[in-house]
């Protein structure tokens, strides 16, 4: 996105996703955005960060998710489930 944005700055070219705009679509950020519309199930979304597993299970709880929980890799797209987990443990 970096190597995009200074791309623009330097032509006259558009863009239909200008980085911004991407940067403002993580999957946390839509679920945010979306939830709280009428008759729209969206479910809770946290963001890790890190590979510590009693930070992740803190933020699980702080973010009002309950086991069992699916983990995926931010920024992709595929829709693979890293890992499905039914208990803290």
């Amino acid at each position: 996105l970096d190597n995009l944005r200074r791309f623009l700055r330097e032509t006259s070219a558009k863009a239909l996703n200008r980085p911004e705009a991407v940067l403002q679509s993580t999957r946390d950020q839509i679920a945010q955005r979306l939830s709280g519309i009428d008759g729209l199930a969206v479910p809770r979304v946290v963001r890790l960060k890190g590979r510590n597993a009693s930070a992740a299970v803190s933020a699980v709880e702080r973010g009002g998710l309950s086991f069992p929980v699916i983990l995926r890799q931010t920024g992709t797209h595929t829709g693979k489930i890293v890992g499905r987990f039914d208990d803290p443990e």
